[in-house]
């Protein structure tokens, strides 16, 4: 348990700590992403990371595929297509438990949204995301800074 009133660096630090010990389950998880093909119509991607309220220290990590023709569909497809999204779910091994306090200032909720949109992006550089064939680009839902990270060179080279 965090307990309540330690320095904002601490707070960080440790849960920066708790990403870092779920690092691996999530390159794994990204890799079999990246092996998946995709199909010819589908031309980008974004990675949006939701923080819950009453569950802040536990991110859900959702991907969206765009396309030209969007579709929508319930059977699992051996193909990623336009349209598509999933999260992209890890169990989390290590727990981090924090005095409620915390719950109750919405400041946390955005720095634990940073915090978990840059060990994605991380991650998904480790994961050799860098190369992925569609831009994609990750930002945190409702909390945090509102700025995105590119993921991928497509992205990068695309600005020029």
């Amino acid at each position: 348990m965090i307990p309540f009133g330690l320095a904002e660096p601490q707070i960080k630090q440790r849960y920066l700590n708790f990403l870092e010990a779920n690092s691996l389950a999530l390159i794994e998880h990204l890799q079999q992403l990246f092996a998946t093909p995709l199909q010819s119509d589908v031309l980008s991607a974004e990675v949006q990371i939701f923080i819950q309220e009453d569950r802040m220290e536990i991110p859900e990590i959702w991907i969206y595929y765009s396309g030209v023709q969007n579709k929508i569909s319930a059977t699992p497809a051996e193909q990623i297509y336009a349209g598509q999204s999933f999260e992209i779910k890890i169990d989390f091994k290590k727990t981090f438990a924090l005095a409620v306090e915390y719950y109750q200032n919405s400041h946390y909720h955005h720095i634990f949204a940073d915090l978990a949109k840059q060990w994605f992006a991380i991650c998904w550089w480790k994961a050799c995301g860098w190369q992925y064939t569609i831009p994609c680009q990750v930002h945190a839902h409702d909390y945090g800074d509102a700025n995105t990270i590119q993921l991928t060179a497509k992205v990068a080279q695309q600005k020029k």
